[in-house]
């Protein structure tokens, strides 16, 4: 409810305007998770706490997105927005959140500043090792064929920072542009929260195979999601970045494997 609610709110406070909206966003290599981000002219990163939530991971969640977001916002139940004004700077804005009969409600507390991020190193991991090839043509650097990622990345600081940011962020928009559009789409018609499950690749792509065959929308539905495991991604950062579009992030477990893992 909170998410999609907070969806509504960048909606009508203009942000989504030429962007796109990601649902748990991977940053630092797979490490962290951003409940919302936006990428616009500039990447936001919302971290969401409910009522039935802790503070116990936000440090380090602060730490890693204020690196790799140009803004960082923490949208916060009511009894942790003392805590976490008192105890993160001012540039980290905060929202507190009301979860009432009729809805969800956002009070500004604190709106937070724009820090913008200039590490080339912290750029370059929004971006694949096709993209960085592709951006390295474009600034006309000749590299050899067939470079690993790590090695073609020592090519990157020579590209000036504007041109290097600009041309990840419209990666980012670029990669998750079919979730994105899937969701607003779903969103015009019936409202963010029943839409949410588009902003998930795995969900689109399910939609777009049951469009392709002419099964009913919701047939993937019927998938028991316990026979899923998520994807451990966490060695493939430093080699190949940022998640294609048409990954998968779940694999389907063998019957054996699934009665394994309940015993």
């Amino acid at each position: 409810m909170i998410k999609a609610a907070l969806i509504d709110w960048l909606y009508a406070k203009g942000l989504v305007t030429d962007a796109v909206v990601v649902s748990e966003m991977v940053v630092s290599n797979w490490a962290r998770r951003a409940d919302i981000a936006v990428a616009n002219g500039r990447l936001y990163g919302f971290e969401i706490k409910s009522e039935f939530d802790s503070l116990k991971r936000l440090p380090g969640q602060i730490e890693s997105f204020q690196k790799h977001f140009d803004k960082v916002t923490v949208v916060a139940a009511s009894k942790f927005i003392p805590y976490i004004v008192k105890n993160y700077p001012d540039e980290v804005g905060v929202l507190e959140v009301c979860v009432r009969n009729l809805g969800v409600e956002f009070r500004q507390i604190r709106s937070g500043r724009i820090c913008e991020v200039k590490d080339y190193s912290t750029i370059s991991s929004f971006m694949t090792k096709v993209e960085i090839e592709r951006l390295l043509k474009s600034e006309g650097i000749i590299v050899k064929g067939g470079l690993p990622r790590r090695d073609l990345i020592t090519y990157i600081n020579t590209v000036p920072i504007r041109r290097l940011k600009k041309f990840a962020l419209n990666c980012i928009k670029c990669r998750y542009k079919d979730t994105f559009l899937a969701f607003d789409s779903a969103r015009r018609r019936d409202g963010s929260f029943e839409s949410l499950g588009f902003l998930s690749k795995s969900e689109t792509l399910r939609a777009k195979v049951a469009q392709a065959e002419e099964l009913p929308l919701g047939y993937f539905k019927k998938i028991n999601e316990s026979n899923e495991r998520a994807i451990d991604f966490s060695k493939l950062g430093p080699e190949f970045g940022g998640i294609p579009e048409d990954m998968p992030q779940t694999v389907t477990l063998r019957k054996k494997e699934k009665d394994q893992t309940r015993s």
